[in-house]
């Protein structure tokens, strides 16, 4: 399988240089019919005045006024074959920047055809580099079997091990952050709420305060129940008479 994989990516890579190639040579191309752009860009101006003078011509000679430009020694017949021969001109001009301009146009769709292939060539590569990527991360292990190393076995309640170790970089990193917040935080100034101001009390209301009030009466208080007065009981002879 590796090695299907391997060739199979040395045959994309093959196809992505000859496409980069390809696109270099279109952009080198797409320049070059630029530059002949760039350099027929004063004859276009020349030949845009010269088509505008033979429009404007041609309609003076309509209106019946070539006498003013082209005078008495020449006919009307000899100033349209003259306009007729500029126009014509004109139009072989037209003709070749318009075969420059199809010419760049179909360069510029044959590079995003190429740019289009690039990135499909791209995307097959790197999906192959990730089916590689997780082949080699399979849990394969082929490896013989061999006797026990000798090592020291360490106890989970052992001091001194990796544990301890951490726990003591870790206590200290916390203790120096407190302290750093400790010697930080007396210096963070911390706003003071102004005082309120005081209410403004109306003069009606201070009078309202100030008058005295009635005291109402003391509740009244019922006398206590008479006590009835206790009868004496006569002692009978017969009670007297026991010892």
């Amino acid at each position: 399988m590796e090695l299907e994989t391997a060739q199979e990516q040395q045959a994309l890579q093959g196809e992505l240089t000859r496409a980069q190639e390809r696109l270099d040579a279109l952009v080198g191309d797409l320049r070059a019919l630029d530059r002949s752009l760039d350099d027929l860009s004063v004859e276009r101006r020349q030949h845009l005045l010269l088509k505008d003078a033979c429009a404007a011509l041609d309609e003076l000679a309509r209106i019946g006024g070539a006498s003013l430009f082209w005078g008495e020694r020449a006919s009307g017949a000899a100033g349209a074959d003259q306009i007729r021969v500029a126009l014509g001109r004109v139009d072989a001009f037209e003709k070749q920047v318009g075969e420059i301009e199809d010419r760049r146009q179909l360069v510029l769709e044959e590079i995003d055809r190429q740019q289009l292939e690039s990135l499909r060539i791209d995307a097959d590569l790197l999906e192959i580099e990730e089916e590689q990527d997780r082949y080699d991360r399979e849990w394969i292990v082929e490896r013989e079997l061999t006797g026990l190393s000798d090592r020291a076995l360490v106890m989970p309640w052992t001091r001194g091990g990796e544990d301890d170790v951490r726990y003591r970089r870790t206590l200290r990193r916390a203790l120096l952050v407190s302290l750093l917040f400790g010697l930080i935080s007396p210096w963070i100034p911390i706003p003071v709420r102004p005082p309120e101001e005081a209410v403004e009390v109306p003069d009606r209301v201070v009078r309202m305060m100030m008058q005295p009030r009635e005291v109402p009466p003391p509740p009244a208080v019922k006398p206590p129940p008479e006590a009835k007065p206790v009868e004496e009981v006569a002692e009978t002879p017969a009670e007297s008479a026991k010892p």
